[in-house]
Parts: C-alpha cells; structure tokens; sequence
C-alpha cells in the first residue's frame, strides 16, 4: 500500500493521472490500485478522469469559420503593430549576451593555470621552431 495518498501532494497526484490514463508500470498500478481498496477520494478521481477522457473523445469540435479566422488574424496583427518593441530585434544582442555571461563567469586565466615553467616554455618553443622548419621544407619541396 502507499505511504500518503497520492491527493495529498502535488508531486504524487501525477501518478493517479498516469494511472488512470494507463501509462503507469505494473507495480506503481498494483500499489495505487490496492490504495484505491481504501481511498473513495482516488477512486473517484481517476473514474471522473477516464469519464472526461471518454466523453473528449466522443467530442466534434464545430469547424470554425473562414470569418472568424480572417478577424483573429486582424485583430492578432494590429495587437503586435500597436506594441512599440515589436519592431526590436534582439539577434544581435544575443552574441553579446553569451560573451558576458562567459566572461563573467570564467574565472581569470591566472587563476586556473599556474605559469610555465622555463624549461616547458623552451621546449614550447623549440617545438614551434621545428614545426616552422618543417613546413618551410614542404614548401620549399613544392616550389622545385
């Protein structure tokens, strides 16, 4: 059996709502439906659910009008033209945006590298060299 009843939280009422629309796993439902043995406020709840799902289903939405969309439309757009920020585009703030937020929140390069030592920074260098000398000989092999 449960521990609380599913109404009485609102993180718990979800499940009678998966229940009575069948989507809850197996134990959850033997669980929820021993509950139910007990509780007349869940029992209720989930035969009014299936009751409102069966009766939306039998539901025929009247087609809506070719008038009535054409005045929506009109009334939409003169509700977004009277709107004095409506013509602001803020594409190119959003770059901006990102920038600072990352700026902001990274820390400073100091903080997160010590600095090299000499001997990493002559090995770094004595690497750049060697990859210069290299790409100076592949193309002084393409220019023959």
């Amino acid at each position: 059996m449960l521990q609380t009843c599913p109404l009485q939280s609102r993180d718990t009422a979800a499940v009678l709502l998966d229940y009575a629309a069948r989507r809850l796993d197996e134990d959850p439902s033997l669980a929820l439906e021993r509950h139910m043995e007990f509780c007349a406020e869940c029992r209720q709840f989930v035969d009014q659910q299936r009751a409102l799902w069966k009766a939306l289903d039998r539901w025929d939405a009247e087609p809506v009008s070719l008038e009535f969309q054409r005045r929506f439309w009109q009334r939409a757009e003169r509700a977004a033209a009277s709107r004095w920020w409506a013509g602001i585009s803020l594409k190119p703030a959003i770059p901006l945006a990102v920038l600072a937020v990352f700026l902001l929140a990274a820390p400073p390069r100091a903080a997160m590298d010590p600095p090299p030592s000499k001997e990493a920074q002559a090995a770094e260098a004595t690497e750049q060299v060697l990859e210069d000398l290299d790409l100076l000989s592949q193309l002084q092999s393409q220019m023959k």
